[in-house]
């Protein structure tokens, strides 16, 4: 790579070779005054002090001459950027990998040019420390210092440790009851909803028959109210500033997860009494399905009984149909569907708790075939039970004595969730200095509409 010469001005040159030069030009301008003093004497006159006087000037100035490009030299050297010199400086970068050494690093910024500093530097981290090194940090002079992360003081706290983007969480279980059921948005806090209940009397009449008053049809009205559902974490204001991640999304996230599945177990199990009303509830009475009348037991839910606490009985004695060891399952599970008018079950399901569905999985008919077949739908992998899909709701209990572990009918008709406002939240940072809490709330509800549209499976003797 060939250099341009270029004009300096005096004034611009550095300190160092301003005074280099300027006992030179001193000595031209004391040459020049003398040499045009002497010319004014006589061509043949010999002066022998002149003569010295001249040489000795003559000489001092070609011993500056020296002085000064010997030094213009050496710092040119030290400022030189030649393209061929970075390529070795980054080559040298290179080989020293992982290299640790301040000293030497302070070494590579006092003596190289702006390109190669940066390659050496860029290169700082990964240095490879080997005889290469050893021996040219002793040829240089330069203090070797050993750095680990293991201790702490020899630079340990400075490694950070890497953290995975991607959290690991518990996985925490819900009902799916807002898939299914009839879900809608009020205005207000509270829904009303008129039920027909039918129940309209007829009478056939002969030509001259008296005619006598019929029952007429009943009317109910459910209500159902916007309850109200929060959360109230707090978090210290320093872990706001100087976590590694958004505390405040991964919170908001957590308080939403956490929300649905309250609001889910409330629809399942939920009292009424400043909550949902769930379709389990203990204050919603059950009635056999035998003795079931929609009309004269609104409000109370048709049940199937198994034929045994905590189970499903045994085959019938002397059943010849089945596998040795059968129950009597398959068949309460047929009752159970045909217990359901026909207009509800075209959209009907099953709900179990998990542990519920595996003990139903193992079913079988009377040729052997497992009663539950999976099916692909909109919603991904579905069992089928019986041509219906299943659902894992897993705030229902699980079997037990006298327990109502399995549920089957049109959820859209049976349950009603409102919602009135859905999640907020509201940041304080001024009642409690040095944290900050957080307010999430929502107003939902919910409640059974429709006790002729859902049955239940009873695990008891009756």
């Amino acid at each position: 790579m060939s250099k341009v010469a270029t004009e300096v001005k005096f004034e611009d040159l550095p300190a160092e070779q301003r005074a280099l030069v300027e006992p030179v030009l001193r000595l031209i301008d004391t040459f020049k005054s003398e040499h045009t003093a002497d010319l004014k004497k006589k061509a043949n006159a010999e002066d022998v002090v002149t003569k010295d006087k001249h040489d000795k000037m003559v000489a001092d100035i070609d011993g500056l001459k020296t002085a000064l490009n010997e030094a213009v030299a050496k710092m040119n050297r030290a400022g030189r950027s030649d393209e061929d010199e970075a390529k070795t400086l980054k080559a040298k970068a290179k080989r020293l990998n992982e290299l640790d050494c301040k000293a030497f690093e302070g070494f590579i910024r006092a003596h190289t040019t702006a390109d190669a500093n940066y390659a050496l530097r860029e290169h700082l981290g990964q240095i490879e420390r080997g005889e290469e090194f050893k021996s040219l940090a002793a040829a240089w002079g330069v203090e070797q210092k050993s750095l680990s992360t293991v201790v702490a003081a020899d630079g340990g706290l400075m490694v950070l440790p890497e953290y995975e983007a991607q959290m690991e969480e518990i996985l925490l279980e819900t009902s799916p009851v807002r898939q299914l059921a009839d879900v809608r948005e009020i205005g207000s806090s509270e829904l009303k909803l008129p039920i027909n209940r039918k129940g309209t009397g007829t009478a056939w009449i002969n030509e001259k028959g008296t005619r006598a008053e019929t029952s007429t049809p009943t009317m109910s009205q459910e209500s159902f109210y916007a309850q109200e559902l929060y959360a109230y974490p707090q978090v210290t204001l320093t872990m706001l500033e100087d976590a590694v991640f958004d505390v405040e999304e991964w919170l908001a996230d957590e308080v939403a997860e956490a929300l649905m599945i309250a609001e889910n177990t409330a629809f399942v199990t939920g009292s009424g009494n400043g909550q949902p009303l769930g379709f389990l509830a203990d204050s919603i009475s059950k009635v056999a399905a035998l003795s079931y009348d929609a009309n004269t037991n609104w409000g109370s839910w048709a049940y199937i009984a198994t034929g045994q606490s905590g189970g499903f009985a045994p085959s019938y004695p002397g059943d010849a149909v089945g596998p040795t060891g059968a129950t009597q399952g398959a068949d309460k599970l047929i009752d159970l569907v045909y217990d359901l008018k026909s207009q509800y079950r075209r959209n009907a399901d099953f709900a179990m708790s998990r542990r519920t569905l595996g003990t139903v999985r193992k079913l079988k008919d009377g040729q052997g075939n497992y009663l539950i077949r999976d099916a692909i739908t909109a919603s991904g992998m579905v069992p089928m039970l019986l041509g219906y899909p299943t659902w894992e709701f897993e705030d229902m209990p699980e079997i037990g004595a006298d327990s109502y572990s399995i549920a089957f009918g049109d959820f859209q008709k049976a349950y009603q969730i409102v919602d009135r406002i859905g999640m907020q939240v509201r940041r304080d940072e001024i009642t409690s200095p040095g944290f900050v809490k957080f307010h999430f709330r929502k107003r939902t509800g919910g409640g059974p509409k429709h006790y002729d549209a859902l049955k239940l499976l009873k695990f008891s003797a009756s």
